[in-house]
C-alpha cells in the first residue's frame, strides 16, 4: 500500500508542477524557494524516503505493541 501510494503522489506531484510552470503561479512559489528547482529529483527521493518511513513506522509500532500480549486475553476483550 505504501509503494502505490508514494507512485501516485510523485505523480500527482510531477503533472502539478509540470501545470504550475506553464502559469504565472511558478513565479510566486519561486519566491519562497529561490535557488531550488522544483523539478530537482532529489527533493521527489528525499520526501518519498520520509513519507515512506513514517508510514512503515506507524504501521510497525502497533504491530509491535500486539505481539507482547497474551492471544487469550486479546481474544476474551474483544
Amino acid at each position: 500500500m505504501i509503494v502505490p501510494g508514494l507512485l501516485l503522489g510523485n505523480f500527482g506531484a510531477i503533472l502539478s508542477m509540470y501545470i504550475l510552470s506553464k502559469s504565472s503561479a511558478m513565479e510566486f512559489i519561486s519566491i519562497f524557494i529561490p535557488h531550488i528547482s522544483v523539478w530537482e529529483p532529489f527533493i521527489l527521493v528525499g520526501i518519498s524516503v520520509i513519507i515512506g518511513l513514517v508510514t512503515m513506522l506507524a504501521c510497525y509500532i502497533p504491530t509491535l505493541k500486539i505481539t507482547f500480549e497474551n492471544p487469550m486475553e486479546a481474544i476474551k476483550q474483544s
